[in-house]
């Protein structure tokens, strides 16, 4: 499905150089009737060819990353908030997909690195929730917020 959703000659992939780029990508993988638990993999950057899917399980106290979360605005500096509306522009994009961008800006070439980050993850976390213990839901608290931090990582 990852390769489905990275495929630009069928339109499905729409890069930054696109009218209307895709801006995320999402791909579900549904347990219904089993201990496993539902496993949603998120890119959380436009361009699936460029980005990572990341593993999130729902559990009771499931982390979220602050590097993929749009960055607080004040009140009193937000344009949407404040009189006259949207007089001033801010920006809102979250450090995953700034450090994306400069890698991106900068001619890097790190997507082979970030496949293979990306295989090893999803072997990894099927190899877990193969013989999933629901006992043992809370160790994946800090699964999405891991992998976000790993692919920062790369882009330093």
């Amino acid at each position: 499905m990852f390769d489905i959703l990275r495929d630009k000659e069928s339109g499905i992939c729409r890069g930054m150089d696109h009218n209307r780029p895709t801006t995320a990508s999402l791909v579900s993988v549904i347990s219904s009737g089993s201990k496993r638990p539902s496993c949603h993999w998120f890119t959380g950057t436009p361009d699936p060819q460029r980005s990572v899917f990341k593993p999130f399980i729902f559990t009771s106290n499931v982390k979220i990353s602050p590097h993929i979360q749009s960055p607080k605005i004040p009140n009193d500096e937000d344009p949407a908030k404040i009189v006259p509306r949207f007089a001033k522009k801010v920006n809102r994009s979250h450090l995953l997909y700034r450090r994306q961008q400069a890698a991106t800006m900068n001619g890097g070439s790190i997507v082979e690195t970030l496949r293979e980050l990306e295989r090893n993850c999803v072997q990894e976390t099927e190899a877990c929730l193969e013989n999933f213990d629901p006992e043992r839901l809370s160790e994946m608290d800090d699964l999405f917020k891991d992998c976000v931090d790993s692919e920062l990582k790369f882009y330093k």
